[in-house]
């Protein structure tokens, strides 16, 4: 919502975006009936090419955004790809289950803890209403998947449910690029790295436009050390949605695993003139200054991403680690005894407290934690051949084996 009440006029945009179309909507409701209005402009001499209202069922809405695609790519002369232009439409759907849905993406997008768990609590409610939802199952799948990625939820508890979501998603929706990206999680969180291959680009096929997609594979391109192909893949994604959050923080990440710690601040520096309360991208930009020996920056950026997310283990982890490399070791140590007391009665992920380890120089005991992630199966030792913070344990026979035995490059 950058431009909603912006001052600049859409040649300005256009330029700012790098892009030669900008499409403009409304939406007004009332009761159950929505209408949406629709327009096309062309950014360098603002001429309005293409309009459309349209009256629908909020049953509907969701079809109502494949109809709009295809008719913007006509009245620009854009080919859709053979397996979008054919995707299924969903059939009218009762509109609570519609609706449910729609404020389960809502939620989802907040991209906090809390919102992933109210998006599942709403995208349940609507597969209660309409069991053939596959849009919802996918959207459970990857709201759990991201509780796992937040270190909010033990990947013991939140692996099958997410795998069995992804599952129902694609039986009832081969067709959606979302059930095969939700797929695409899931073999990722089960270490399968040909399998999320495959999904993601089914995904990509189905839908070239959907940039979570891209951002999927892009992780797992990285992880395999495939930068440049990765590079590829999260500009696919900007492309699709330059103003996304969570694109701009990726791109970040992407450039963080490739050790390209200027272009990661550089770009983290455009993100956050679009969202500068975007947490995830003070998350990543942290990592890049620890990284460059910018501690007093490390721990500015991990102060934010705590008090975005008060108290979580992944705020933790950031700022134990940003203080002990930065030489301020008995302040490390007092987050670390939170998460160690924490850990004696709820879920704390190895993995966090043996990057801790690192960060004091005890690699012994940071050896012994990795160890317990791998036979957990902790999420984020998937990106154990590239993490930058691993690099003290990389000349060990016990960390290469542990690298070895998840099948990534060494």
């Amino acid at each position: 919502m950058v431009y909603k009440h912006t001052s600049k006029n859409v040649r300005e945009i256009g330029q700012e975006l790098g892009v030669d179309y900008l499409l403009e909507s409304s939406i007004r409701r009332d009761g159950d009936q929505v209408r949406i209005t629709a327009q096309l402009i062309r950014t360098h001499d603002q001429v309005h090419v293409w309009a459309q209202s349209y009256d629908r069922h909020i049953s509907g809405t969701i079809a109502l955004q494949e109809e709009v695609a295809k008719a913007v790519a006509d009245q620009i002369e854009v080919k859709l790809s053979p397996a979008y232009a054919h995707r299924p439409s969903r059939l009218q759907s009762d509109p609570q289950a519609t609706e449910a849905y729609l404020r389960g993406r809502y939620f989802e997008n907040q991209f906090t803890p809390e919102g992933y768990r109210k998006a599942i609590k709403y995208f349940q409610e609507a597969i209660d209403r309409d069991r053939s939802f596959a849009e919802a199952y996918s959207g459970i799948a990857d709201s759990y998947r991201f509780l796992v990625v937040t270190d909010t939820m033990a990947p013991r508890e939140g692996t099958p449910k997410i795998a069995d979501a992804a599952r129902q998603a694609v039986l009832l929706g081969d067709g959606l690029a979302e059930s095969h990206n939700s797929m695409a999680n899931a073999m990722m969180d089960q270490w399968d790295w040909p399998g999320n291959e495959k999904e993601s680009k089914r995904a990509i096929a189905l839908n070239p436009s959907y940039s979570n997609a891209h951002r999927i594979y892009a992780a797992i391109l990285a992880a395999e050390r495939r930068h440049n192909e990765a590079w590829h893949q999260i500009g696919e994604a900007m492309q699709t949605d330059p103003l996304s959050p969570p694109n701009n923080a990726e791109v970040v990440r992407t450039l963080y695993y490739a050790r390209d710690y200027d272009g990661a601040i550089q770009q983290a520096k455009k993100a956050m003139q679009l969202d500068p309360g975007y947490y995830r991208t003070h998350f990543w930009l942290g990592r890049v200054y620890a990284q460059k020996h910018m501690y007093k920056e490390a721990i500015a950026e991990s102060e934010i991403v705590l008090k975005a997310t008060p108290d979580s283990n992944l705020a933790l982890t950031e700022m134990a680690y940003s203080l002990a490399a930065a030489g301020r070791q008995a302040e490390s140590r007092k987050f670390l005894r939170r998460l160690e007391e924490r850990a004696k009665n709820g879920f704390v992920p190895a993995y966090d407290l043996a990057i801790i380890h690192i960060a004091l120089n005890e690699n012994d005991a940071a050896l012994k934690y990795l160890q317990r992630a791998y036979d957990e199966h902790d999420w984020a030792m998937f990106v154990a051949a590239v993490e930058p913070r691993l690099d003290p344990l990389r000349s060990t026979s016990r960390f290469r084996e542990l690298v070895r035995k998840l099948a990534l490059p060494a």
